[in-house]
């Protein structure tokens, strides 16, 4: 079958080239249409998961969009003062953002569960005003807020860093396709 497909390729190979053209052209017409059709982000899905987001922040008050800061120290402990100032150095920036709902460190609300067993490392919860999609936004702006300390270890994650960054590996992909298949 394919050895029969390969032979009609051949004897009708300036028509197949033809019928590439012409589709080329018309694909070329509609791609600036279809370009600006396209957003980056996921949109808002009417999921499970989506409801039960929209029904803690209606009923509980509780953000959608959340970062955890992770900080870690090789020799301080959660304990230390000198841990407690970077820790507040690392989120200073953040002091003033119009868009933080609040910070929740181990020395200020939060539990013991917030420092590690070990007593290296301990997390702060940022909660930023507005929906999952609008944490996505400012994300990089928030992250650039985020200054890790000397000696310290830093990361951000949580649902929005996560996402974000999904978001722009998968818009950069995108971009590198679209210049590559025009």
């Amino acid at each position: 079958m394919l050895f029969r497909l390969g032979l009609a390729m051949v004897r009708f190979r300036w028509w197949v080239v033809a019928a590439w053209v012409v589709a080329f052209l018309l694909a070329g017409g509609f791609a600036p249409r279809v370009f600006g059709a396209l957003t980056p982000g996921f949109g808002r899905a009417d999921t499970e998961s989506q409801q039960a987001l929209d029904l803690l922040s209606k009923k509980l008050g509780q953000d959608e969009a959340v970062l955890e800061v992770v900080i870690s120290h090789p020799d301080l402990k959660v304990t230390d003062p000198a841990f407690r100032q970077g820790v507040e150095q690392a989120l200073a920036g953040l002091q003033g953002y119009p868009d933080l709902g609040g910070i929740v460190t181990l020395y200020d609300g939060g539990t013991p569960s917030f420092a590690s067993k070990d007593g290296h490392t301990t997390y702060a919860y940022v909660a930023l005003k507005g929906s999952f999609d609008h944490g996505m936004d400012i994300y990089p702006e928030v992250r650039g807020r985020i200054k890790t300390p000397p000696g310290f270890q830093l990361w951000v994650t949580g649902g929005v860093a996560i996402f974000a960054e999904l978001n722009k590996a998968a818009e950069k992909d995108l971009q590198r396709s679209e210049i590559l298949s025009l």
